[in-house]
This record gives C-alpha cells, structure tokens and sequence, in this order.
C-alpha cells in the first residue's frame, strides 16, 4: 500500500447512509488495518448531508479508526455540505494548510 512510505497523511471520504463509511473505502480500510500507523500524523475531512441524524458520520469513524490503530490525529476533521459553500471550500484550503504548517513543526 502506498501510505506506508509516508509519515503523514490526509484522508477524506463521504458518508452514506445512517453515517456510515460507503462501501468502496472497505477494501482500503481492510489494507491500512495491516500498516504499522503508530506515531503516523493523520487528518480527516468529508462530506455529508446534515439533514441526516449523523452529520458526516464516516468522518468520525474514520478519525476513530485511525486512533485506534495508533496514528496521531493533527487537527481536528472538516465536515462540509456535499456541495460545499464558498465559504467551506475556504475551509477546505485552510484545513490543508494547518496541516502542512504542522507537519512543518513536527520535522
């Protein structure tokens, strides 16, 4: 898998049904569960519909998954509309930049 040459990363995926992670992000949750991700820095980002109950809900079990195989979570996750508003896609930019501010830290 190609992650594991990399000391850091930012995933991002949409939600599905009742908040739940879609099915073709299984396969790839299934191979990173095999990687060393220890001390890993991570970010997670998705989209959603926030009419539903669990707004962006794959993002949180996503960012769950994550910790709990041992990577470091750098900020907190983005969660935006599935067709994000001028000012979420500000957002969006922002979001990678704190990322690369911090990964320009943590060198």
């Amino acid at each position: 898998m190609l992650l594991k040459k990399y000391d850091a990363f930012i995933l991002g995926t949409y939600t599905w049904g009742d908040g739940e992670l879609p099915d073709e992000f299984l396969d790839f949750l299934d191979e990173m569960e095999e990687l060393e991700l220890k001390g890993v820095v991570t970010s997670v980002f998705g989209s959603g519909d926030s009419t539903y109950r669990l707004f962006c809900g794959a993002v949180d079990e996503l960012e769950a998954k994550l910790q709990g195989w041992g990577a470091v979570i750098a900020q907190e996750s983005l969660k935006v509309e599935f067709g994000p508003t001028k000012e979420e896609k500000q957002l969006c930019r922002e979001f990678g930049e704190k990322m690369v501010a911090r990964l320009n830290v943590v060198k």
